[in-house]
């Protein structure tokens, strides 16, 4: 790997001493578009994150996950409060199109709930992989804050299309799941 890495530097910097003047202004305009938009995503997640820290503190997302806990427990089957409020972060994450927001919490809840299955992947693990990798949306706010961002008359179109096909991948994955795996 660290040949190919090689050769591709020797071959853009080839690029740019032979180019005729022309990669380097592509370069430089493709590396500003890229920070701006990682700054856009930046603020989207900032504001997000703040705002599950905020439900954690004041109890809001405990009181959500007892709340919710019958939905945990039929979805995830029987996991400890703990776990449930990762999850439920996790879920809620997903489901206004944080995907990569979500991740933290997805991570926290995993290493809550394969504290004692030596090695193998439980049902509630595996599920949780599958419900991120589906990740129903309800509210795809990245995508729209990309749209929005790259100057779409209308960045907030992809709603239905977005909750029409991630329902579908997210029940049928669901259903692989408890098919295929052992609770």
């Amino acid at each position: 790997m660290n040949y190919l890495w090689t050769i591709l530097i020797c071959i853009g910097i080839l690029a740019v001493a032979f180019g005729g003047g022309e990669v380097l202004p592509v370069m430089i305009n493709s590396c500003q578009q890229a920070l701006e938009l990682t700054f856009s995503f930046v603020c989207v997640y900032v504001v997000w994150l703040g705002f599950f820290n905020v439900l954690k503190a004041t109890g809001i997302m405990n009181f959500l996950s007892r709340l919710l806990s019958p939905v945990i427990d039929k979805v995830y089957g029987k996991v400890n409060q703990e776990a449930k409020e990762y999850l439920l972060l996790n879920l809620s994450g997903n489901l206004l199109g944080l995907g990569n927001a979500s991740t933290p919490s997805a991570v926290k809840a995993v290493s809550i709930l394969e504290k004692d299955t030596k090695g193998k992947c439980s049902f509630a693990t595996t599920m949780l992989f599958v419900l991120n990798a589906t990740s129903l949306q309800l509210l795809p706010t990245t995508v729209i804050g990309m749209r929005a961002t790259f100057g779409s008359a209308n960045p907030a179109d992809i709603i239905a299309p977005t909750l029409v096909s991630t329902c579908i991948s997210t029940v049928f994955g669901a259903l692989l799941v408890h098919c295929f795996v052992k609770k």
